[in-house]
């Protein structure tokens, strides 16, 4: 039998269900820095890394948007959306 196969409504759900674990995290002590887009955000996403529920739903939660954008690009976007990434990316190596 296939696997049921994702919805953008179910990837929605998956998105806001771990976005909310993570913000729960993040306002759970006063110490702990907030991610942002400004140039005073910590480089690294602020969890321990023996803290494996936080960092379980922030995996679930990338996997979910990369899943979500691809089923929004469709398979001929989605691919060429994901070689351009590539070759920008190890165009940027050297």
């Amino acid at each position: 039998m296939a696997a049921p196969q994702p919805t953008f409504a179910g990837l929605a759900a998956t998105i806001s269900e771990n976005a909310q674990v993570l913000d729960g995290y993040l306002a759970s002590s006063d110490r702990i820095p907030r991610p942002t887009l400004g140039p005073d955000s910590p480089l690294m996403f602020p969890a321990p890394p023996e803290d494996t529920e936080i960092h379980d739903a922030r995996s679930k939660l990338l996997e979910a948007l990369r899943e979500l954008q691809l089923l929004a690009l469709g398979p001929i976007q989605g691919l060429f959306r994901t070689v351009t990434y590539v070759i920008t990316n190890r165009l940027l190596l050297y």
